[in-house]
C-alpha cells in the first residue's frame, strides 16, 4: 500500500546512515538539480499558483495606500510630489494587481484540472465490515 503516501496518509521515516561516496564527485550539474527541485514543487503543489493571488491583492492594497497618501498630500498641501507621479503610480499598481488577480483566478482553474488529472479516488476503504462479496 505504498501508493497511499501520495494521498496524504501518515508516513513513517526510515532513517539510515549513508556511506561516503567512493566514486568521486557527482556529475549531476546545478542546473539539473534546480530543474529537479522545480519539478518537485510544481508537480505536487498548487501553492505557487496561489502566491500570484497574494501578490495581486498586495499590489491593489499598495495602490489604495498611494491613493490615500496622494489625497492627503493634496488636501494638506504637501507639494513635494512630482506632478503626474501619483496618477501613474496608482494606475500601474492597481492595473498590475487586477492582472495578477485575473491570472490567479485562471490558475485556480488550472490547479483544479491538475488535481483532477491525477485520477485519485475520492475515498479509500481500509476495511469492509458486514459486507458480503
Amino acid at each position: 500500500m505504498d501508493y497511499l503516501a501520495g494521498f496524504g496518509f501518515k508516513q513513517v521515516p526510515f532513517e539510515y546512515e549513508r556511506n561516503e561516496r567512493t566514486a568521486g564527485e557527482t556529475k549531476y550539474p546545478l542546473r539539473k538539480m534546480i530543474k529537479l527541485a522545480a519539478d518537485g514543487i510544481m508537480g505536487f503543489s498548487t501553492k505557487p499558483l496561489r502566491i500570484i493571488g497574494s501578490i495581486g491583492i498586495f499590489s491593489i492594497f499598495v495602490s489604495f495606500i498611494i491613493l490615500v497618501y496622494s489625497i492627503l498630500s493634496y488636501v494638506y498641501g504637501w507639494n513635494h510630489l512630482t506632478p503626474g507621479w501619483t496618477s501613474i503610480m496608482i494606475t500601474i499598481t492597481f492595473l498590475t494587481g487586477i492582472q495578477l488577480l485575473s491570472i490567479w483566478v485562471m490558475s485556480e482553474y488550472i490547479g483544479k484540472i491538475f488535481e483532477e488529472t491525477k485520477n485519485r479516488p475520492q475515498y479509500i476503504i481500509n476495511k469492509k465490515i458486514n459486507i458480503d462479496e
